[in-house]
């Protein structure tokens, strides 16, 4: 307007009077977390087929001596095992504050029931052969099979007492994953590194590089 000078900043903005920091939040690379992904997902739909098949043919031999139920139980902690590759390589910039504590507890919540699921149905099924191999005792004559000369103890090791194992092991963990959850849950933690020049020479800008990770108050306590 008349009367005043127009000034025209270079750049057409005023000049900064300070360095501008930006956060630069570091995650699992696309290039890494996709094939792991995918070797994940095809693990899982391996692990279904061999459901179906386990089920399916439950009445042959071979698969009937691996007693199908804790071979069930064994590829059902597979499945929650290779699942919580999703949320450790999730992006977390699409994640909202509200939804970051649930993203953090899933991977913890899936390896702790998919391991006591799969490594506590094998020691079920260790603990099986163990009672048959070593049971001497008998409640009668009955009770022996003869096989050739020598005499065979028939034990049987009734499905609800393998079931019970595991379900206490199970149950175990639920528990000290609930107690955690409510009492110490997980949040946001943001680690930051040294920051760096931009690439753009011409910006009076540096970058932050960020790692945000889930922990909780006592972490390594509850870890301990």
């Amino acid at each position: 307007s008349e009367g005043k000078e127009l000034v025209v900043w270079a750049g057409g903005k005023p000049p900064q009077d300070r360095t501008i920091i930006l956060p630069d939040l570091q995650t699992v690379a696309p290039g890494l977390y996709y094939p792991l992904l995918g070797v994940s997902i095809l693990g899982i739909l391996g692990a279904l087929v061999l459901l179906v098949v386990n089920n399916k043919f439950n009445y042959r031999r071979i698969i009937m001596y691996s007693h199908p139920s804790c071979n069930n139980l064994v590829l059902a902690g597979i499945i929650l095992c290779l699942l919580a590759t999703i949320p450790l390589g999730i992006d977390i910039q699409w994640i909202s504050d509200d939804m970051f504590p649930v993203v953090c507890s899933a991977p913890k919540w899936l390896l702790s029931l998919g391991f006591s699921l799969g490594y506590g149905s094998m020691f079920t099924k260790i603990w099986r052969v163990h009672r048959i191999a070593t049971h001497t005792k008998t409640k009668g004559e009955d009770k022996i099979k003869y096989i050739g000369k020598k005499p065979m103890i028939n034990t049987q090791v009734v499905p609800w007492k393998l079931w019970s194992m595991v379900g206490c092991l199970v149950l175990a963990d639920i528990l000290f994953l609930a107690i955690w959850t409510i009492v110490d849950p997980l949040h946001k933690q943001i680690h930051k590194f040294e920051t760096y020049d931009s690439p753009d020479t011409e910006e009076d800008v540096k970058y932050e590089p960020q790692v945000w990770v889930c922990r909780s108050d006592y972490h390594n306590i509850w870890l301990g």
